[in-house]
């Protein structure tokens, strides 16, 4: 799976746009993207991380019901 495409979407207001990354890191639980941004949490930037089972990121730091998910990855 590592090195692999797929697409990632962002949901804003009713808008969807997508954007294709590269997988590069694939667990049980988790899947880890090429696209970066910075940590609401820690400041510091960080590669996007999804649930395999739901698509749904696990470090988002989008506002007002903004948000970002990929298709899940059974």
């Amino acid at each position: 799976m590592v090195g692999k495409k797929i697409t990632m979407y962002f949901k804003f207001a009713g808008v969807v746009s997508s954007e294709e990354v590269e997988i590069i890191d694939f667990n049980d639980d988790n899947v880890e993207i090429s696209s970066e941004w910075t940590s609401d949490i820690s400041g510091v930037k960080e590669y996007g991380k999804f649930s395999r089972k739901t698509g749904k990121c696990l470090n988002d730091n989008t506002s007002f019901g903004a948000r970002r998910y990929i298709d899940p990855i059974i």
